[in-house]
């Protein structure tokens, strides 16, 4: 839309909601960027092509939908300032936002600033027992700050490149894995979203596998159940394409969305994983109580095997333990990190201290 941008810029902005303005003038001040007003209820930002890039980043991750479209923007590369006809046109925000992340996320990929953080998959019966490691997606600043896989895909939504940052990430935790020459399963998410030819979907990342020595066998590609999924049907056979090189199937976030029991009917997986939210407080809630025990009873009755996510707890992994579950993951044995982590399982005797958790399965 705009090309590759001049070193001097002012960007106009406009709203006519007036919370969106001040939450416009924070945002600026908070970048470091003076503002100044040449007409009444409109922001002009003189900026550099550099600053304006992390402008874009904070105006996309601290304004609403809704307030992106609303608000109105217009950039002068020559420092002329726009005339009324020409603010009456402006673009919407959320459109300079869309393009500001694609070239912020291809700059990402271009630079290989992408990693893999492991969180380990343990026998919930030998919890010192490490079965499998999942495979989260992590981003790098050019600072070297952790990028969350929430922002990255936010932006790869945004721009249509779900495709490519969806088999970069699979790549990544190919490569990570090999590097490590760790053994056992490894799960790696897969964006429904993403992918729409099943004779396609799979092809680069199964030869990638073989040309760094991973098994498809050892592979689990996990259906996010939360995510938006148009026809069933169709990822049915995107996963069953899958199956073809001997890889897994697995439906993450169970209990997560409204239609895990239609996915369920169509992927029939190979591992199923509760949602953290289920778990939480699972031994003192009994709601949540039975919600998992009829899933647990359900996939046992259907030779699945379970994963139960975001243990945190000594009690959350007996109860779980008790009613039948099969693997397990957690705080409790390990938080992610960019080296493969051993359960760090303390053993049944001893309580585990209950924190406020961040942990994702992204």
């Amino acid at each position: 839309m705009w090309g590759v941008l001049p070193e001097h810029i002012t960007l106009y902005l406009t709203t006519p909601l007036e919370r969106t303005e001040r939450m416009l003038r924070e945002i600026v001040r908070r970048c470091g960027i003076r503002e100044t007003e040449p007409y009444p209820f409109i922001i002009a930002v003189p900026t550099t092509g550099t600053d304006l890039y992390d402008l874009i980043v904070q105006l996309g991750t601290s304004l609403s939908p809704t307030e992106q479209q609303l608000t109105k923007c217009w950039m002068s590369l020559d420092g002329n300032e726009p005339s009324h006809a020409q603010l009456m046109q402006a673009q919407a925000l959320n459109e300079l936002i869309a393009w500001g992340d694609s070239q912020w996320l291809s700059k990402i990929l271009q630079d290989e600033r992408l990693t893999t953080f492991f969180q380990p998959i343990v026998d919930i019966h030998q919890p010192l027992h490490v079965v499998g490691y999942e495979c989260l997606l992590r981003g790098l600043g050019e600072d070297g700050k952790i990028i969350s896989p929430d922002r990255l895909y936010q932006a790869a939504r945004a721009t249509g490149m779900l495709y490519t940052l969806d088999l970069a990430a699979q790549r990544t935790a190919l490569h990570s894995t090999a590097k490590h020459e760790q053994d056992g399963l490894i799960f790696i998410n897969f964006n429904p979203a993403a992918f729409n030819r099943p004779e396609k979907c799979f092809e680069d990342t199964f030869a990638y596998a073989e040309k760094v020595g991973i098994s498809p066998e050892r592979i689990v590609f996990e259906v996010v159940e939360s995510e938006e999924t148009e026809n069933p049907r169709d990822l049915a056979v995107i996963m069953n394409h899958c199956r073809v090189y001997g890889a897994k199937v697995a439906l993450d976030d169970l209990g997560a969305g409204y239609n895990s029991l239609n996915l369920l009917t169509f992927l029939q997986p190979d591992f199923i994983k509760l949602d953290m939210q289920l778990i939480r407080h699972v031994h003192r809630d009994p709601y949540k109580g039975l919600v998992a025990a009829k899933l647990l009873e359900m996939a046992r009755e259907l030779e699945v095997a379970t994963v139960v996510e975001g243990i945190e707890t000594q009690e959350e992994w007996r109860w779980m333990r008790e009613h039948g579950a099969d693997y397990a993951q957690g705080y409790l044995f390990a938080r992610p990190a960019a080296e493969p982590p051993s359960s760090q399982f303390a053993g049944d005797d001893e309580p585990a201290v209950e924190e406020p958790s961040e942990q994702t399965s992204s």
